[in-house]
């Protein structure tokens, strides 16, 4: 039929609007209306689950734990310490004394990166005198708390030294057995005299030790007369031309002593029966050519000259290892049987620097 109008719903359009209440006509207010309503959806929800956890009574079990409110177990037990060390002789320290109270980070770790030692969040950084003091500036403009400890230059900044460190760590006991064991060595004069043997430290691009520093000091102690220090205080220039002009009873080197036996594989000098010296390896730059050179080795191997050999982890780290490095030039020392311990103080022993006359 023409007009009529079909439809599936049961009703029209009119019948539909005029069902619904007004203010749903209306968008802005049927969009306020359904924001309220969830939001008291989400606050009755909240309540109930808050009320919910209140009424619920604790265990004998969470009791016994300590999980009650402000008896968390945490709170009880100290705090272990988070220690980076930017220093690899502080590794070395801090490797024999961890213990349960801290943990520490050593350089090979991190590699000096600001990055990562940012993201280990330190407790105390501890830096030695010779670290970067930009690094260092940077680390405290970031609220790192930074420690840093003077290289020790004598006997008693060394046991110094131990104790600042165990301070850091906030157990000063642990510096204890290391200020201990820094004892003075016996002095030692040539056998058949009191005259005291000289002595002159080697080191690359001809750099040696020369007075007012902790090697100067060990050798006085062991009454050895330090040819260095006739030419000023701390690193001074020595040429292969001072050598041969001094004439130094004993040359302190790098190196280590092996075993005979394992030496044959190796490319050791100056065996005898029982030991021979393996020389810290050299390779061939400007700066080691004065410890390559054919004179000094020439010289070396003459009768009246004795060579001493410090572990280059040792002599990297004299200070730290200060009673290592006593056991290790003592013993080579007696072990030569050209020397002899006296009973005088090292300062009663006679200097001889003219030496015309060799054995």
């Amino acid at each position: 039929m023409r007009g009529t109008q079909f439809s599936i719903f049961p009703f029209n359009k009119n019948m539909f609007m005029r069902a619904l209440p007004k203010f749903s006509q209306q968008p802005l207010r049927a969009l306020l209306f359904t924001s309220m309503l969830l939001i008291a959806l989400f606050l009755a929800t909240l309540t109930a689950a808050q009320a919910a956890n209140y009424s619920q009574p604790y265990s004998a079990a969470q009791t016994s734990a300590g999980t009650l409110i402000n008896e968390s177990p945490e709170e009880d037990s100290p705090k272990k310490l988070r220690i980076v060390s930017m220093n690899y002789c502080i590794d070395y320290v801090l490797a024999r004394w961890q213990n349960e109270n801290f943990e520490f980070y050593p350089v090979a770790e991190h590699h000096g990166r600001i990055e990562k030692i940012m993201q280990l969040a330190p407790d105390m950084i501890i830096a030695g005198q010779f670290n970067s003091p930009i690094r260092i500036n940077n680390f405290r403009n970031n609220g790192l708390p930074v420690s840093v400890l003077d290289e020790p230059n004598s006997f008693a900044d060394s046991r110094q030294f131990f104790r600042e460190l165990a301070d850091v760590l906030q157990q000063p006991e642990l510096a204890q057995a290391d200020i201990a064991a820094i004892s003075i060595p016996p002095a030692l004069a040539i056998n058949e005299t009191d005259i005291r043997p000289t002595v002159l430290a080697m080191q690359v691009n001809q750099w040696s030790f020369g007075g007012n520093n902790l090697l100067n000091e060990l050798f006085q102690h062991m009454g050895l007369e330090n040819l260095a220090a006739r030419k000023g205080d701390g690193l001074v220039k020595v040429g292969l031309e001072d050598i041969l002009q001094w004439q130094p009873d004993i040359l302190l080197l790098e190196g280590k002593l092996v075993n005979s036996e394992i030496a044959v594989e190796s490319e050791a000098e100056h065996c005898n029966s029982d030991t021979c010296v393996q020389q810290a390896p050299q390779s061939f730059a400007l700066a080691n050519l004065n410890l390559m050179h054919k004179s000094l080795r020439n010289y070396q191997q003459l009768p009246h000259v004795t060579a001493l050999y410090l572990p280059r982890e040792i002599s990297g780290c004299m200070a730290q290892r200060l009673p290592e490095a006593i056991d290790i030039l003592t013993s080579q020392l007696i072990s030569a049987e050209r020397f002899k311990p006296v009973q005088e103080s090292s300062s009663e022993l006679t200097s001889e620097p003219a030496r015309e006359n060799r054995p």
